[in-house]
């Protein structure tokens, strides 16, 4: 027997995508931690190296986790590079 009270919500998108680049879109930090440090030395074998060399991590950088509640705000390729991230701090 299957009883049902009430209704679901809908798991996905709503409506259509609202990317408007000149509102600001607040976030919540999840985590932040320290660059990835250097390993003791170069990897044995070419096919074990998982970046370009050179190409690493500033040593006084930190790496933000942050949650965008409403991603469809978000612009499409932000993925792919397409725009630069500018952050501004606001005390609660």
């Amino acid at each position: 027997m299957d009883f049902r009270v009430g209704g679901s919500s809908n798991i996905g998108p709503t409506g259509p995508k609202t990317a408007d680049l000149r509102q600001p879109i607040e976030a919540k930090v999840l985590a932040v931690r320290p660059p990835r440090q250097r390993s003791s030395g170069p990897p044995k074998q070419l096919s074990e190296r998982r970046e370009k060399p050179g190409k690493r991590d500033p040593r006084d950088g930190r790496v933000l986790l942050l949650m965008i509640p409403e991603g469809r705000q978000l612009p499409a390729g932000l993925a792919r590079g397409e725009y630069r991230v500018l952050l501004r701090f606001v005390r609660r």
